[in-house]
């Protein structure tokens, strides 16, 4: 009974009369495996990121400032498609290699960049980075979305929402092409504040997706509390559904949520035609993974976007001029995000 209570607070902040709409035991399921299945997968995910970073060199934190000032962090783009293989949007995965040639994973890196205070500056760089690769895009009539990972800290930044909508007017860049994808790595406690600065997002047309979803904190209170329009299910799930009956009731349990939520459904780390049979069985409309295409850089990626077709996201998509006031962040918050 505590979990389905659990759960019906959840759904009562979207609709009141929503629960109706789910049965009772798939709602239980849902708020078991979540609770069940995620905190483990979390918890193994945590200790090989923490047994990655206790195997860096000292030296590694000094490399990562130089990497950051010299602009030698790069923008890889992995596709997201629907069921008929078209590009949907493209998500921005940042990569990085050491002047010796090894690649650091990115758990690592972006770790060693929290504990250096790099982050802001990371974020505003990605983001300036991505806007201005989907701008090019489209000047070369390829009507893509471009995704952006950031997580709750960032959107707590002063005057984040009007630094995000001043780089897309910069860039002239329609605010539609643009989705963040809120991680779910981290625990924050001013949820209500990272909903603000992404509602007045929202509002203004970029697609606000839940990322990792079942493997972070407090998922069910996230979908409460933030302006969601996509539910992004792990690939620890995704990947093992084929052949993991839990993994599988995890995925179907989220996928049901979902719905009920009206909240469109990503499923990533989808890497055989069998697992996207199963997916598609169960509801879902949209797909990521190596199956499609591993991440790519820009010139490589925009080969593969034309041998494809571009699923539609609407006109709206297309270059348009942004309106002035919107050309250059308002005054007192262009320092929010720290671009190059």
């Amino acid at each position: 009974m505590l979990l389905l209570a659990l759960l019906a607070a959840s759904l009562q902040f979207h609709d009141p009369g929503l629960l109706h709409h789910l049965a009772w035991p798939s709602a239980a399921m849902t708020v078991a495996c979540v609770a069940a299945l995620g905190v483990s997968r979390v918890s193994a995910h945590r200790r090989a990121v923490s047994e990655a970073r206790d195997l860096r060199d000292d030296t590694l934190a000094d490399e990562l400032k130089n990497a950051v000032e010299n602009g030698d962090l790069e923008l890889h783009y992995q596709p997201q498609v629907d069921a008929r293989g078209s590009v949907v949007a493209l998500e921005a995965l940042l990569r990085w290699e050491r002047k010796d040639g090894r690649r650091v994973p990115p758990d690592v890196f972006i770790s060693v960049a929290e504990d250096a205070g790099l982050m802001r500056r990371i974020t505003g760089t990605v983001l300036d980075s991505a806007i201005a690769q989907v701008a090019a895009w489209h000047r070369q009539e390829l009507p893509v979305q471009v995704s952006v990972n950031i997580c709750p800290a960032d959107a707590l930044m002063p005057g984040f929402s009007r630094s995000v909508l001043g780089l897309l007017g910069r860039h002239g860049v329609p605010h539609e092409s643009l989705k963040i994808e809120v991680t779910e790595s981290t625990e924050t406690h001013d949820l209500r504040s990272v909903a603000e600065a992404l509602t007045e997002l929202r509002i203004r047309g970029v697609t606000i997706s839940l990322d990792d979803f079942g493997t972070g904190h407090s998922s069910i209170s996230r979908l409460r509390l933030l302006p969601v329009d996509e539910l992004k299910i792990d690939r620890s799930f995704v990947s093992r559904m084929a052949t993991d009956p839990q993994d599988a009731a995890v995925v179907r349990c989220s996928v049901e949520l979902a719905r009920a939520l009206g909240l469109t459904v990503l499923a990533e780390g989808v890497e055989t035609a069998e697992t996207q049979e199963l997916l598609e069985g169960m509801g879902v409309a949209l797909f990521q993974g190596w199956l499609f295409s591993a991440a790519l850089p820009p010139d490589e990626v925009t080969a593969w976007i034309r041998s494809r077709d571009v699923a539609s996201c609407a006109m709206t998509c297309l270059p348009r001029e942004a309106p002035a006031e919107e050309a250059v962040p308002p005054p007192g918050q262009a320092d929010s995000l720290t671009v190059p």
